[in-house]
C-alpha cells in the first residue's frame, strides 16, 4: 500500500508520548498517565496504549503490561476492572478505585488488534492460531515503548493477560523476548495469568470434572465419559476427543459476550445457583444471608445487565463512555474510530499447545503466577495445579489458605518460580469480582523477587 510522506509524518507524530491531564467527568487522580500509539514495525501497524505511572514509587515499582483477553478483543475492559486507577459505577459514571493496581505497579495495557479498538494497521490482520503474531506485535510495541520512556528500563517488567490472552498471547511475547539476542532486547520479570486457558485438553477434563461434581451432567452422561474416554477407569488418560457430544467450554465461548448466551452465567457459577436458589427455596435464602458470603461482594455493578443474571456477573460496559468524542479527544484517538470490546469478526481461538513456552520461560529465570477463581467453569481451580504438573513440576510448597484481614482470600501452591492462587467466591474476572484479594496476591508475588 503506498503511504504519502505526509501520511508517515503524521503518524510518526503520534509515536510521541502524550500527557493525558484528565478523564473527562472523572475525579481527579494523582497518577501521571500518558496515551498515544506504539509502532509495530513488523506489521506496519500502530498500536494504541494507555500508560499509567504508579502512585507509589513509580521509578522502583515494577511495569505490568496486560494484553487483550483474546486476539480480537479489546484490552480496555481489563483495564478498568482493577488495573486503572478509576472504575465504573452503577449508573455508568467514573469514581476512584481503592485497589488499584497502580498502588503498586506502573501500568501499561496495549492494543494489540488492529481488528477492534482504537489500534490500526496498513496491513490486513490476521492473528495465528498460538498467539505467536500477536505476541511478536506487542513485543515490538514494547521495544518502542522503551524508547520513548527509557526511565522505565531498569524496571521489572511483567507481562500479563486473561483467559487466552494470558495463556497465549503473554507467553509469546515473553518467548520472543527471550530468543531475541539483540541489545535491545528485554529482560522479562514474570508472567501473570488470570483465568488461564492454559491447555486444551486438561481444560476440558477439568471443565467436565467440574460438571459433574456440580450436577451439570447427569449419571449418564458420566458413565458414557468414562466407558468411551476412559476405558472405564478414570485413573486413566482419557482420551476426550472421543466422545463427540461431550459439552466441552468451547460451546460456552462462541459469543462470549453476547447477552443472549448462557457464557456469562458459567463463569460465577456460585452467584448464578444461590440467584437459583433464592427464587426456589426461602429457608435456604436464610442460611445463605447468615452465611453473608454473597452478600457483600467487592464487585462494582452496571446499569446495563445482562437479562436474567445475577449482578455479581454482570459484564461492564463501557462503549458508551469510551466512544464519546471528547474521550477519543483525551486519549489521542487517531480519527474517529468506533470502540467495541470484540471485533465483529471472529477469528480462530487459539489451540497450540503452549508447554514448551512455559518451560523454556522458567529454565530462564522467568517467574509465573497463574491465579482462578474456584467458581470459573471455563478454567475450573483444578486447571492451573493440573497444568504445573504436567510440566513436570513439584509442589515445593503445599496448599496453604491466605488471608484478607478478617475472612479466607483463597489458597496458594508453589511449584518453584510456578506459583498458583485460587480465589474464593469468584469466577473467571478475579480482578472486578475480588479486587482485594487480586491486589493481594499480585503484591505478594512482586515482593517474593
Amino acid at each position: 500500500m503506498h503511504v504519502s510522506l505526509f501520511a508517515v509524518v503524521l503518524c510518526a507524530a503520534y509515536l510521541h508520548a502524550i500527557p493525558l491531564l484528565h478523564l473527562p467527568d472523572s475525579p481527579q487522580i494523582d497518577n501521571i498517565q500518558y496515551t498515544g500509539y506504539l509502532f509495530d514495525k513488523k506489521n506496519n501497524h500502530y498500536l494504541h496504549y494507555w500508560f499509567v505511572k504508579s502512585s507509589g514509587t513509580p521509578e522502583n515499582d515494577p511495569l505490568v503490561v496486560w494484553l487483550p483477553p483474546k486476539s480480537h478483543c479489546s484490552v480496555y475492559v481489563d483495564f478498568f476492572e482493577g488495573l486503572s486507577p478509576l472504575k465504573f459505577t452503577s449508573n455508568g459514571t467514573l469514581t476512584l478505585n481503592n485497589y488499584s493496581l497502580t498502588t503498586r505497579a506502573n501500568i501499561l495495557v496495549i492494543e494489540t488488534s488492529v481488528s477492534t479498538g482504537f489500534s490500526y494497521g496498513m496491513r490486513v490482520y490476521q492473528p495465528s492460531n498460538d498467539g505467536n503474531s500477536d505476541g511478536l506485535s506487542a513485543y515490538e510495541a514494547l521495544k518502542m515503548f522503551y524508547r520513548e520512556y527509557p526511565e522505565m528500563k531498569n524496571n521489572k517488567v511483567y507481562i500479563g493477560g486473561r483467559q487466552y490472552g494470558g495463556a497465549y498471547i503473554a507467553s509469546a511475547l515473553v518467548d520472543h523476548a527471550i530468543n531475541d539476542h539483540s541489545e535491545n532486547a528485554i529482560n522479562i520479570t514474570g508472567i501473570l495469568i488470570e483465568s488461564g486457558y492454559l491447555d486444551d485438553t486438561l481444560r476440558t477434563e477439568a471443565y467436565i470434572k467440574y460438571q459433574y461434581d456440580h450436577g451439570f451432567i447427569d449419571e449418564k452422561t458420566a458413565q458414557r465419559v468414562n466407558e468411551y474416554c476412559c476405558k472405564n477407569d478414570l485413573s486413566n488418560k482419557c482420551d476426550w476427543k472421543k466422545y463427540e457430544s461431550l459439552p466441552k467450554p468451547e460451546n460456552y465461548l462462541r459469543n462470549e459476550y453476547d447477552e443472549s448466551t448462557e457464557a456469562e452465567k458459567s463463569y460465577m457459577i456460585r452467584h448464578y445457583c444461590n440467584k437459583f436458589y433464592r427464587s426456589m427455596n426461602t429457608q435456604m435464602i436464610e442460611s445463605i444471608d447468615k452465611e453473608s458470603i454473597f452478600e457483600e461482594s467487592e464487585t462494582p455493578t452496571n446499569s446495563k445487565v445482562s437479562k436474567g443474571l445475577p449482578k455479581e456477573v454482570e459484564r461492564m460496559d463501557i462503549s458508551h463512555y469510551i466512544n464519546r468524542n471528547d474521550v477519543k479527544y483525551a486519549l489521542a484517538v487517531r480519527g474517529s474510530p468506533e470502540w467495541h470490546d470484540c471485533s465483529r469478526k471472529k477469528f480462530p481461538l487459539p489451540i497450540a499447545d503452549i508447554h514448551a513456552r512455559i518451560k523454556l520461560a522458567l529454565e530462564k529465570g522467568v517467574r509465573i503466577l497463574l491465579f482462578n477463581g474456584d467458581s470459573d467453569m471455563l478454567a475450573p481451580p483444578s486447571l492451573a495445579e493440573r497444568f504445573a504438573q504436567s510440566l513436570g513440576l513439584s509442589e515445593t510448597s503445599s496448599k496453604t489458605a491466605f488471608q484478607l484481614q478478617d475472612h479466607a482470600g483463597g489458597f496458594n501452591t508453589k511449584y518453584a518460580n510456578l506459583e498458583v492462587y485460587e480465589v474464593t467466591h469468584s469466577g473467571g474476572r478475579v480482578k472486578y469480582e475480588k479486587p482485594s484479594a487480586t491486589l493481594h496476591l499480585l503484591d505478594t508475588f512482586f515482593n517474593k523477587e
